[in-house]
């Protein structure tokens, strides 16, 4: 019974603990000197934010998250991430807009700041026809979590889509 209510107040204490976390560190250079975020990326333009658009394996793996930007006339295709896939989409700053859909559509609307990098992550959800993709901020730690399973798209299937 005494160990029972040691564990108890064990519990009670540690659980305020892990309920509180910190936010995510912003990525300081590396060690060695250079500029690269995490050793992988460039640091974004001064006058531009970065967005890191990346899509892990998993469900729906041959399923490809079509990355748009913009809604009505100034809609533009940016890319069809497919799994363990990564681009790099450099933005104005300020308030844009992106989107992928399939059956179904996920919407993502972000402030770009100057000279910042964002990550974001496209996974593929259980659609009753085809996998409906979802798009939600993520950050270095998290994209860092898929090794070097996450290649970055080649050129030429970033290509614009006909009319999906």
């Amino acid at each position: 019974m005494k160990s029972k209510s040691i564990l108890t107040l064990a519990l009670l204490v540690a659980a305020p603990a892990t309920a509180q976390t910190a936010p995510p560190a912003p990525p300081a250079p590396m060690a060695d000197g250079s500029d690269k975020i995490a050793g992988l990326f460039d640091k974004a333009p001064a006058d531009k934010g970065q967005i890191i658009f990346y899509r892990p394996g998993g469900a729906g793996a041959l399923i490809g998250c079509l990355v748009r930007e913009g809604d009505g006339a100034d809609e533009k295709h940016l890319s069809k991430l497919t799994g363990n896939r990564y681009f790099i989409h450099l933005a104005t700053p300020g308030v844009h807009k992106y989107w992928v859909k399939s059956e179904a559509t996920d919407r993502l609307t972000m402030e770009v700041e100057p000279g910042e990098t964002y990550f974001v992550k496209c996974t593929i959800a259980m659609g009753i026809i085809v996998g409906r993709p979802n798009l939600s901020p993520s950050d270095l730690a998290e994209f860092q979590k898929k090794g070097k399973k996450v290649k970055p798209m080649a050129p030429a299937d970033a290509v614009e889509d006909k009319k999906n």
